[in-house]
């Protein structure tokens, strides 16, 4: 867990510096590359959870799996950015 860890945190924003992108861009970069990491461990749930809701309400799994995992990587990108936040706060309290 440790290895990819560090993939969207020092390697993308490695990248995103590089190319003299401006804060939020390398800022909003990183937090969507570790949602979208956090949420690959949840695809197989998704897929069930899409394809029982596509059958209830007669829509595509694909369509709806899509939704549901793209909810997952804005939602798992919030967290990350909460848990950065109070992590800076209690440092800088010290």
């Amino acid at each position: 867990m440790d290895f990819w860890a560090g993939v969207p945190i020092f390697i993308v924003s490695k990248w995103l510096f590089e190319l003299n992108t401006p804060w939020y861009v390398q800022f909003t970069g990183v937090t969507l590359s570790v949602g979208m990491l956090l949420s690959l461990f949840f695809i197989p749930i998704n897929l069930k959870v899409a394809k029982t809701v596509a059958e209830i309400k007669c829509q595509s799994t694909l369509g709806r799996f899509i939704k549901i995992q793209l909810t997952f990587v804005v939602v798992f990108a919030f967290v990350f950015v909460i848990v950065c936040g109070v992590f800076i706060l209690f440092a800088s309290s010290k």
